[in-house]
């Protein structure tokens, strides 16, 4: 799951928008929790939605 968090950072970061607000001079933090934070979520959400049920079901047998 980190390695998936990672990658789709480092995809995020060299999108247009994220260069966009660079140039814009947005902070770190703030391009952080306005343009990556919720882009990353997504896949986040996937993974979950599909692990916890595996570990559910390993552990009841």
């Amino acid at each position: 799951m980190a390695q998936d968090c990672k990658r789709s950072g480092y995809w995020l970061k060299n999108q247009e928008f994220v260069l966009a607000a660079k140039a814009m001079g947005v902070s770190n933090f703030s391009m952080f929790r306005r343009h990556l934070l919720p882009n990353i979520l997504g896949p986040i959400a996937v993974y979950a939605t599909l692990t916890i049920p595996q570990v559910m079901c390993s552990k009841a047998f």
